[in-house]
């Protein structure tokens, strides 16, 4: 289980490019002190290699992360957008996901990402708890869909 802190949950967040919606989520994380400074510049040159975007039966997601070794204490970010904004597919290619949910992991045990990675699918999975975190009023909500399928105490 990672560590979620109620102030890693953010939304909606409005803007219309990518790149500047990853640095505010990580530069939050930053000022919190989960990752190092340089995790902002690591998870926007990462998306932009990998994408991370998935399309989904709901809202698309994507799941920014990059090197464990920018991470000091691991957690996730959840950010909600009142507007989508385009990421690049998971796997490549030229396709587009219009992104309306970000899970920022920043994990420092690379043998953990896996199991965090198969936790979030059964969000991704589930077009009902999906829609719960998309539409979440507050953190506790947010918190109690990610309790659900094993990923907060």
């Amino acid at each position: 289980m990672l560590r979620i802190d109620p102030r890693l949950i953010i939304g909606p967040l409005r803007a219309h490019d990518r790149d500047l919606l990853l640095r505010t989520i990580a530069d939050r994380m930053v000022a919190l002190g989960y990752v190092k400074s340089t995790y902002p510049d690591a998870v926007v040159a990462r998306e932009g290699e990998y994408p991370t975007g998935l399309p989904t039966d709901g809202a698309g997601v994507a799941i920014p992360h990059c090197d464990a070794s920018q991470v000091i204490v691991p957690t996730l970010a959840v950010a909600t957008l009142a507007e989508p904004v385009l990421f690049g597919a998971m796997g490549g290619g030229p396709a587009q996901v219009p992104v309306e949910v970000i899970i920022m992991l920043a994990i420092n045990d690379p043998s953990a990402q896996l199991d965090v990675l198969r936790q979030i699918s059964n969000i991704v999975q589930n077009p009902a708890l999906l829609r719960r975190l998309k539409h979440a009023g507050t953190d506790k909500e947010v918190i109690q869909v990610l309790r659900e399928v094993g990923l907060a105490e």
